[in-house]
């Protein structure tokens, strides 16, 4: 079959005819921009071949675009210097003007050319297209974190970011996914999105909150998931089960019915054992029954092996009179004087760890130590300081007093931000030690009270770190909206002057602050 050959007039926007040249109809347009090269010595750099009101892109086809037999004008438009100086050294992309960094055709050939690089510098619009941040994808996984929100709301992108490991400063909490319905009824999407995060089964559609298999994947990666399931599941004996072995803090949001199910209660609540690192803490079990179980002693008794050693003096405390004084009871609570002097022994007697621990060694034993160990022999400053140092989980064994210590619990916090969960209601106000969880954790934010949460200096580090939104009183805060505009777009001094001259609602609007 012979080859489809073309005639192609090649047109200044002023109408003079600036070439002619005959073409494949196999031919793309970036080969039509060489021929064109070769007759009106334009460089293809700065060629835009316009097909009646369309732009034609490099990877088109000819063969779509022109029909054999007829005269096919095109008309040619010169692009700013800027494209050549791109064209060649791709770093250029960054000073080029706004129309150039959003050249669909010249920031996917920088992208090839620079490993991916070349996206950071894009503009906002051609960020916003699949094809380039999937090219850039292509080079370096991690460059997902460099597009356009908007596409947050593209299920093939944002499937294909889901596939990628984790980033550093990850932006997928801050996309509108889930203002998707098809989205978030999706079941591989939402599986594979609470698998990263699983605080997102908040937002998946109903009938996959009743779906064990997503529930479980939200649940691997966030315990504390369970509260978003259907309640179906919440009051499934079995499933509930399963919850308060992934984290005892899940009794909270078990279903009523099973709260005040005496045989659930006994058959189901697992005794405490000390708790996986970062898991919250659950100082009560009575507290959540109804009021017919604080006067049965199994239930007293099965309530008291669930708590921390802490906490059950006070939890004693919450059962019906008549079983306060109850001896079993008592002794389970840690408050016999005979196991009181035992513990104490066992404290005195218990080297200091010094040295990292090995897996599963030393901090295992002082752990076991301390849920048996009386308040006393827990408040000693030192052994705190010493412990919290090598195993900052230990803060949860600690009691009160500890968890008002603002050294040590900034100490604890330092190594793991999810320990500010069990400071002092006080020290959730201090932005020393919130920065310092901030930092190592986005889950801080949500133990915050709202009036911290709106300190400028909070607000920033979390929207730096983990592109956690603005809270709305401070959306009239000129100051702190350009500075996290800045931050979003990397902005230079010069730039960052520009964004002060924008209205607030601009701002908030185009970087999506709020």
């Amino acid at each position: 079959m012979a080859a489809m050959s073309m005639d192609v007039q090649v047109h200044a926007l002023s109408g003079v005819l600036l070439c002619a040249v005959q073409v494949q109809g196999s031919q793309t347009v970036a080969d039509l921009k060489g021929l064109i090269h070769e007759s009106a010595q334009i460089k293809p750099a700065v060629q835009k071949l316009l097909l009646g009101r369309s732009v034609l892109r490099n990877t088109d086809c000819l063969s779509e675009l022109f029909t054999q037999g007829a005269v096919n004008e095109v008309v040619l438009l010169q692009t700013d210097k800027w494209i050549e100086e791109v064209t060649q050294d791709w770093r250029r992309l960054r000073k080029a003007s706004e129309a150039v960094r959003n050249d669909k055709d010249l920031v996917l050939a920088a992208i090839e050319r620079s490993q991916g690089e070349a996206v950071k510098f894009a503009g906002d619009e051609v960020r916003a297209d699949r094809e380039v941040m999937l090219a850039a994808m292509k080079c370096n996984g991690s460059l997902y974190r460099y597009a356009n929100p908007s596409l947050g709301l593209d299920m093939e992108f944002t499937l294909a970011v889901l596939r990628q490991p984790p980033c550093r400063h990850c932006p997928l909490p801050t996309w509108q996914w889930h203002t998707s319905p098809e989205m978030c009824s999706d079941k591989g999407f939402m599986l594979l999105m609470v698998a990263r995060n699983g605080v997102a089964l908040q937002h998946a559609a109903r009938e996959l909150r009743g779906d064990e298999e997503v529930v479980r994947a939200a649940m691997s990666e966030y315990p504390l998931a369970f509260q978003h399931a259907s309640h179906a599941l919440r009051s499934n004996r079995d499933f509930a089960r399963y919850a308060l072995t992934v984290g005892m803090g899940n009794f909270i949001h078990v279903a009523d019915e099973l709260k005040g199910d005496r045989r659930f209660i006994l058959d189901c609540l697992p005794a405490y054992h000390g708790l996986p690192d970062g898991s919250p803490i659950l100082s009560s079990i009575l507290k959540h029954l109804p009021q017919n179980l604080h006067s049965d002693r199994e239930v007293v008794f099965r309530a008291l092996e669930a708590v921390p050693p802490c906490y059950r003096e006070a939890e004693l405390s919450r059962a019906a009179k008549d079983l306060q004084s109850h001896s079993e009871l008592k002794e389970a609570a840690g408050v016999t004087p005979s196991r009181a002097v035992r513990m104490d022994a066992q404290m005195a007697q218990m080297p200091l760890p010094t040295d990292q621990p090995g897996p599963g060694s030393l901090l295992a034993e002082v752990r076991q130590a301390l849920q048996y160990s009386t308040a006393e022999a827990q408040n000693k400053q030192l052994l705190w300081r010493t412990l919290v140092d090598k195993d900052p989980a230990l803060l949860t064994m600690l009691g009160q007093e500890a968890a008002a210590d603002r050294e040590l619990v900034l100490a604890a916090v330092k190594k793991d931000g999810r320990m500010l969960a069990h400071a002092s209601d006080d020290l959730l106000s201090d932005v020393g030690l919130v920065t310092a969880a901030l930092e190592d954790d986005a889950a801080v934010y949500d133990l915050l009270p709202e009036a911290t949460r709106c300190k400028a200096e909070i607000a920033l580090l979390a929207f730096r770190r983990h592109r956690i939104k603005l809270p709305k009183a401070l959306l009239s805060n000129r100051h702190l909206v350009v500075e996290a505009a800045a931050m979003q777009t990397n902005a230079t001094d010069v730039e960052k002057r520009r964004l002060q001259k924008l209205p607030l609602a601009h701002l908030v609007a185009k970087f999506e602050l709020a």
